[in-house]
C-alpha cells in the first residue's frame, strides 16, 4: 500500500489479494465515515505481453460498483501504462509544454526584453514540465530528441535566431544545460537522498533491495563511467558505512569536527560540478564553422583552464538593432554569403567590388566581415581609435593593446561582445563595437541594394516549385507556368513595405498578383490605384531577408488572392 496525502494506491500479485485490499480499504472508510471518489477509483492490470494483457480480467467492485479497469494511470503527476512504457507520459508533457510555449509567445518574441530575462521566463515556467519525477522515467533517444527540441526551440526564439542555428550554440549563448544532462543530475542527486533514508523506507528498500534493482545497478554502472563521480560516490559510501549504512542530513560527526563534513551536500556539489565540466566538454567537441568564434571563448587562457561555459554578456541586452546582429554573427546565422549560398544561388564571395583577391573570390564569413572587408576598412580604423580614445581599463592592459594581441577568432569575439581568455568588454568599448556593426551591416546593406534592385518574384501558383525564373531579355519575368508579366523595378527602398493586391474582374483568382513595393508619394499611389480595376493596399512587414542583410529586396507573390 502506498500513501500520499488523500491518494491511496493498492500493490497485490494475483486479483484475489487486490480485492481483498480494495475491502479492507472500504471499511476502514466506513468506520470512519470517510468518502471515496469513485469517479478516480480505477484498476490497472500489469501484465507481460500484449497478448496476456488482451486476455480476459478480473473484475473488482467497491461499494457494490465495478472498477473500472484502465491501460493507463496518472498518479503524483506522472503517467503509467500496463505495457510499462513512457510514451503516453511523454506525450503528454510535449503537449503540456507546447500549450505553455505559445501562452509566452509574446513575451519570448519581444523585442525590448534582454534575452536572458526571457530565457529564465520560460525556464521558470516551462522546463520544470521536462524535468518533473526524471528520477524514475527514462525516455529513448528518440524521445530525448522530441523533448530536448522543444527546450532548443524557445531558446531560438529568446534569441530570434532562425532553426538553421546549431543547437550547441543557442545553448551556449543562454548558458542553459542540455536537457539529458539535467535528467542525470536529477538521478545522481536522488541517489544522496536514498543512501540518507531510513533503512526500512519503502522506497529505499525497493530500489537499493528490490529482487531487481535495476535502476540502481545501472546508476551504479553510470557513476563508475566518470572518474569524478566514482571519487566523490566512494566517500558518500565511506561516510554511510561510517554512519550504520545511513549518509548523516548534515554533519558527519564519525570524522574531525574541524573538517565540517557534510556528505550529503559535498556529493550535490560534486554532481553539479561534473555536470558543467561535461556540458564545456560537449561544446568544445562541437564541430562546425559557424561555431569559431564562439568556441573562442572556451579556449584556455594560459595555464588557467576554464571549468565551466561562461556568461555571454551580449544577452544581458534587448536583442533588436546592431545586438541582433551581433547575436546572428556570434551564432554563425547570419546572412552573410558564406552561409546563403548554401540555400540560395547567391556567390560565397564578398559584395564589395574592391574586396574581391586576384582570382575574384573572397569567402564572406563573420571574421572576413568584421576583420577584414576592404568596403568598410575606414570603419575599422575608426574602430580602433575609438579602442585608444574611450579604454578606462588603467592601471590594466588597455583594450587597445589588448585586443591587437588577439587572433582573429578573439578579435572577432571581442567585437561581438563575448569574453576572451576572461576578459569582456567594458560599457563605452562595448558601445563603439555596437556602433561599428550597425554602420558596417548599413553599408553592406546598400551594396546589396545597389547590386540587386530588380524585385524577386514568387509564384505561389506554381507546382513543385515556388522560385521564380530568370528575367527575359526584355525585362519580363518567366513564371514556371509559361506565363511572363512585366514589372517595373521601384525607384527607392525604404520602410514600410506597402503591398497591393490587384485584381481585375474577368481574371482567373490564381492569377493573383500582389505587388509589394517601397513606400511611394500619395499622388503616385493614386495613380496606381487607378491603373487597376480593383486594388486593396494593406501594410506588409518587411521582408526577413533585410534583417539578414541581404537588401531590402522588393517581393513579388502570384496566387495569394
Amino acid at each position: 500500500m502506498l500513501l500520499y496525502a488523500d491518494d491511496v494506491v493498492l500493490l497485490a500479485d494475483s486479483a484475489e489479494k487486490l480485492q481483498g485490499l480494495i475491502d479492507t480499504v472500504d471499511a476502514f472508510c466506513r468506520k470512519w465515515k470517510m468518502s471515496m471518489n469513485m469517479k478516480k477509483s480505477e484498476v490497472m492490470v500489469l501484465r507481460g505481453t500484449e497478448k496476456s494483457r488482451k486476455g480476459p480480467s478480473h473484475e473488482w467492485v467497491c461499494r457494490d460498483k465495478k472498477l473500472r479497469v484502465v491501460r493507463k494511470y496518472k498518479y503524483l503527476g506522472i503517467w503509467f501504462t500496463d505495457d510499462l512504457s513512457w510514451r503516453e507520459h511523454i506525450a503528454v508533457v510535449l503537449e503540456k509544454v507546447e500549450k505553455r510555449t505559445k501562452g509566452l509567445g509574446k513575451v519570448l518574441r519581444n523585442k525590448s526584453i534582454p534575452v536572458r530575462a526571457k530565457a529564465l521566463v520560460w525556464l521558470a515556467h516551462v522546463r520544470p514540465l521536462l524535468e518533473y519525477g526524471a528520477e524514475v522515467w527514462h525516455p529513448n533517444s528518440k524521445q530525448y530528441t522530441s523533448l530536448a527540441a522543444k527546450l532548443h526551440d524557445a531558446c531560438r526564439q529568446a534569441l530570434r535566431l532562425n532553426a538553421k542555428t546549431n543547437n550547441a550554440a543557442v545553448l551556449a549563448l543562454l548558458n542553459v544545460p542540455e536537457l539529458k544532462i539535467r535528467h542525470s543530475l536529477a538521478r545522481l542527486k536522488y541517489i544522496g537522498k536514498l543512501m540518507s533514508m531510513e533503512k526500512e523506507r519503502l522506497a529505499r528498500a525497493v530500489i537499493m533491495r528490490g529482487k531487481t534493482a535495476t535502476w540502481w545497478q545501472s546508476t551504479l554502472t553510470f557513476i563508475k563511467a566518470h572518474p569524478t563521480l566514482e571519487e566523490g560516490f566512494k566517500k558518500l559510501q565511506r561516510s554511510a558505512d561510517r554512519n550504520h549504512g545511513i549518509v548523516p542530513l548534515g554533519l558527519d560527526t564519525t570524522v574531525s569536527l574541524d573538517l565540517e563534513y557534510r556528505p550529503l551536500q559535498t556529493w550535490r556539489r560534486t554532481v553539479e560540478q561534473w555536470g558543467a565540466s561535461l556540458t564545456l566538454q560537449n561544446f568544445r567537441r562541437e564541430r562546425g564553422s559557424s561555431l569559431t568564434i564562439m568556441q573562442r571563448a572556451v579556449e584556455p587562457n594560459g595555464e588557467d583552464d576554464i571549468e565551466c561555459l561562461p556568461r555571454f554578456p551580449i544577452t544581458k541586452l534587448a536583442n533588436h538593432g546592431p545586438d541582433q546582429i551581433r547575436l546572428r554573427l556570434l551564432s554563425g546565422t547570419s546572412a552573410l554569403n558564406s552561409k546563403l549560398t548554401k540555400w540560395t544561388d547567391r556567390a560565397s564571395s564578398c559584395p564589395f567590388n574592391n574586396c574581391h583577391a586576384s582570382d575574384g573570390t573572397c569567402k564572406e564569413d563573420a571574421q572576413h566581415f568584421l576583420l577584414h572587408c576592404r568596403g568598410v576598412k575606414e570603419l575599422r580604423t575608426q574602430y580602433r581609435g575609438q579602442l585608444k580614445r574611450r579604454c578606462y581599463c588603467k592601471p590594466a592592459e588597455s583594450c587597445d593593446k589588448f585586443f591587437t594581441q588577439l587572433d582573429n577568432a578573439g578579435r572577432a569575439l571581442f567585437m561581438l561582445g563575448g569574453p576572451v581568455d576572461g576578459r569582456t568588454p567594458e560599457a563605452s568599448i562595448d558601445a563603439c563595437s555596437r556602433r561599428f556593426v550597425r554602420e558596417a551591416w548599413h553599408a553592406r546593406c546598400a551594396v546589396l541594394t545597389s547590386q540587386n534592385p530588380d524585385p524577386t518574384v514568387v509564384d505561389l501558383t506554381a507546382v513543385g516549385s515556388e522560385r521564380a525564373h530568370g528575367r527575359q531579355s526584355d525585362g519580363s519575368v518567366s513564371h514556371s507556368e509559361g506565363t511572363t508579366m512585366p514589372l517595373t523595378t521601384p525607384t527607392t527602398h525604404s520602410n514600410p513595405i506597402t503591398a497591393y493586391f490587384s485584381r481585375t474582374p474577368t481574371e482567373d483568382p490564381r492569377s493573383n498578383l500582389i505587388a509589394a513595393h517601397s513606400s511611394r508619394s500619395p499622388t503616385e499611389r493614386s495613380r496606381i490605384a487607378q491603373s487597376t480595376s480593383t486594388t486593396t493596399r494593406a501594410n506588409v512587414s518587411e521582408p526577413r531577408r533585410r534583417l539578414n542583410g541581404s537588401g531590402p529586396y522588393v517581393r513579388m507573390y502570384k496566387g495569394c488572392g
